[in-house]
């Protein structure tokens, strides 16, 4: 700025892009500002009260995308923040709208369960081998979890099919079937613990 030169700035949070504002309008009082953002909401004109207009993120993933792409999204989302509940939190927050179906918010909500490994598997960097089996072991869990559920729920769907399937799903859908997938997983998987071990050790 100093030099004369026009900057531009990717930044991945609003607090690192908003701090850079008041050194740009020193430097250039006359700046115009352009701001791309994207946020886990749905904000359209006629929903938001603010002006607010972000959306971007999991907007795309409950929308028309396919299957593997709401995984994918769940387990970024997640991963990004490492945090399970706050990832689950946002898609509660976009499913209070209306526009979340049930279809579009199983696979988000498995992958949320595959992207909070990564805290796992950040914490275990530099720790002692035990470590880093328990949380390769923690990924398994949750990647054959979602599997076996993703078979399970969609073998069913095309079959017989749900009734609520593109029903719009609420917060409390969402909290109950992120802990049943949990607890059901678990009661799936513990009498194959040690082949989790074993998958373990190969890594």
């Amino acid at each position: 700025l100093a030099e004369g030169r026009r900057p531009l700035l990717l930044a991945g949070d609003c607090s690192v892009s908003l701090t850079t504002l008041p050194t740009v309008l020193r430097h250039r009082p006359g700046a115009r500002i352009l701001w791309l953002d994207a946020h886990g909401d749905f904000n359209s004109p006629a929903t938001t009260v603010s002006g607010y207009l972000g959306g971007m993120c999991l907007a795309g993933a409950c929308g028309g995308q396919r299957l593997g792409q709401r995984v994918l999204v769940g387990a970024g989302v997640t991963a990004i923040i490492q945090s399970s509940s706050a990832s689950v939190g946002i898609l509660q927050a976009v499913a209070s709208t209306g526009l979340v179906t049930f279809s579009s918010a199983v696979p988000i909500i498995l992958g949320q369960n595959i992207g909070t490994c990564v805290t796992a598997l950040l914490s275990s960097i530099g720790a002692n081998k035990n470590a880093k089996k328990a949380a390769m072991i923690h990924l398994f869990f949750n990647i054959i979890g979602t599997i076996i559920f993703l078979i399970g729920i969609y073998a069913y769907q095309s079959i017989i099919g749900f009734s609520f399937w593109n029903h719009s799903i609420n917060r409390g859908v969402i909290a109950d079937f992120h802990t049943l997938f949990n607890i059901i997983n678990t009661l799936l998987l513990l009498p194959f613990s040690g082949i989790l071990v074993k998958l373990a050790h190969l890594i």
